[in-house]
């Protein structure tokens, strides 16, 4: 989970970023901010699996329904399989 660059370690910048204690420049969050609400097609809040998967491709980036799902259940704190727009930004937190 905190392994964000899959080398199997956990460097201090990727363990701060998962615990949310490195800052993200204001522009990059408006602009994670913005892509959620792209993504979120039926306007409800939440991301499905498949509206973030329709999101990245649509932005040229492929990938498999079984990663994103994956990566979902990495940050989904209420169980609920859809990332609210905070669990949204710890996501983009810990892959950035």
């Amino acid at each position: 989970m905190f392994d964000g660059d899959g080398d199997g370690r956990v460097s201090l910048d990727e363990y701060e970023r998962a615990l949310g204690l490195k800052d993200v420049p204001p522009t990059t969050k408006s602009q994670w901010e913005e892509t959620f609400h792209e993504m979120d097609a039926d306007h409800s809040g939440q991301l499905t699996a498949q509206e973030v998967y329709q999101g990245l491709l649509k932005s040229g980036v492929g990938c498999k329904l079984e990663e994103i799902e994956a990566l979902i259940a990495e940050v989904d704190e209420d169980g609920s399989k859809t990332l609210c727009l905070r669990e949204f930004l710890n996501l983009m937190r810990m892959q950035d």
